[in-house]
């Protein structure tokens, strides 16, 4: 087996469709979030993100945009929950969480840095990533404090837009955060190592 598909199959399954289903489960729940803004959820909508682009994906355009390979959001801190009271009723989406927890985890037992790449997670949870057990996914479940927002916004279209978005805006909108993270990345190491390196 070759280093490309030992990474590919981290966690004893084959991660496009692991990314895949997880960005069906995203989707499903921001499309949900979109229409009813009233109900409970753990998607965020930032001000310059218009909720409706999630509202009117239809399950075609869901399956074609989850394909990508990395996950389309981007979650808050995973630590926060820990701090957090459990919610007094049944937090919503908690399959999300769960399958985001798993693949976080796989990630980053692999690599801090793919993982921060592919899903987007913070570096100032990169050691409870690795720890994370099945009692710590559900003791994040009873609250809502881990939440996600929009990462990659795909276009509200038919297959050559979902195609042209890929090939296109994707890439640069990839590009441009992996350079946020790299800023994020020099800014937590000393002066002094910088200068030796």
């Amino acid at each position: 087996m070759t280093i490309e598909n030992a990474f590919m199959r981290i966690g004893g399954q084959d991660l496009r469709q692991r990314f895949r289903t997880l960005n069906v489960c995203v989707l499903n729940a921001a499309r949900r979030a979109a229409a009813d803004r009233a109900l409970p959820t753990r998607i965020r909508f930032p001000e310059e993100i218009p909720a409706s682009i999630y509202a009117k994906l239809t399950d075609i355009q869901i399956g074609k945009v989850s394909e990508v390979g990395v996950f389309l959001f981007r979650p808050s801190l995973v630590r926060d929950a820990f701090s957090h009271k459990p919610h007094p009723s049944d937090p919503p989406d908690n399959e999300l969480v769960r399958l985001f927890l798993l693949l976080a985890r796989d990630l980053s037992r692999h690599n801090v840095g793919t993982a921060s790449a592919l899903i987007g997670t913070e570096l100032d949870d990169r050691d409870l990533l690795k720890r994370l057990t099945d009692l710590d996914f559900e003791v994040v479940q009873t609250n809502l404090a881990l939440t996600f927002e929009p990462r990659f916004v795909p276009p509200v279209g038919g297959d050559a837009e979902v195609a042209a978005w890929k090939s296109r805006d994707l890439l640069d909108d990839m590009l441009n955060d992996m350079r946020r993270l790299r800023t994020t990345v020099r800014a937590s190491i000393p002066a002094k190592e910088l200068e030796r390196a």
